[in-house]
């Protein structure tokens, strides 16, 4: 029969899947044909398995992973003063150094749109570095931003 994933722990090693004939049936680790089919149990993967009754309820048995893939897909875009992101993985990276702003929002005004016109989906690592320069006797504060582009 076939059924598709609904749940699976891992660290419990258990999991819940539904059948084609509508009915849940329980998942285990042990019942895996191939051990090493563990990380490709993810919600809404097509399995393969017998069902069986058991005293607590229908299990699957001779569970057999069909092969998965995964497809990578951008997250919408963030900006961030982490150096990494909390969730994914980055896959390509560059250093921007921008003009000098008197206001920092207008700076990320500016660097967000040149991120976005380069074809990136985050900001990470966004600072500022203030710098005083003299002009006569007035000293401007102005905000240099140094990020990296995801």
């Amino acid at each position: 029969m076939k059924g598709k994933v609904v749940s699976y722990v891992r660290n419990k090693k258990f999991g819940f899947v539904n059948g084609d004939d509508g009915e849940s049936y329980f998942l285990h680790f042990s019942t895996l044909l191939n051990k090493a089919d563990e990380n490709k149990l993810i919600k809404g993967v097509v399995i393969e398995f017998d069902p069986t009754p058991s005293p607590k309820g229908l299990a699957a048995k001779k569970v057999k992973v069909p092969e998965v893939f995964f497809k990578d897909q951008l997250v919408s875009f963030f900006t961030s003063k982490n150096n990494q992101p909390k969730h994914g993985k980055v896959e390509l990276r560059n250093t921007i150094n921008t003009r000098f702003f008197k206001d920092p929002n207008k700076g990320r005004e500016h660097i967000t749109k040149l991120a976005k016109e380069a074809g990136y989906n985050a900001i990470l690592n966004l600072g500022f570095e203030k710098i005083h320069l003299q002009t006569g006797i007035t000293i401007i504060p102005y905000m240099h931003l140094k990020v990296i582009l995801l």
